[in-house]
């Protein structure tokens, strides 16, 4: 299991199958374990968690998840 922590500081555990299929969680884990000192948890400075749990659903479901607002996915920021 790879621990990540969001933007608002939530830490979750992600499954290693899924962090292998997720092509910038398998970058920044690979980026941190090269590191002297590896990180304990990998932080996602531009993630919430909203956006982490529809991530994991879509690599745990192989399906593209339904939607009620495009903001779901793609929240705009101010």
């Amino acid at each position: 299991m790879t621990r990540v922590r969001t933007n608002e500081g939530h830490v979750t555990e992600v499954p290693e199958d899924l962090v292998q299929m997720c092509s910038t969680l398998k970058m920044v884990t690979e980026m941190t374990d090269s590191c002297d000192s590896p990180m304990d948890v990998v932080p996602l400075p531009n993630i919430d968690s909203q956006i982490m749990d529809t991530i994991t659903r879509f690599f745990e479901s192989g399906s593209i998840p339904e939607f009620t607002e495009p903001r779901e996915i793609f929240p705009l920021y101010e």
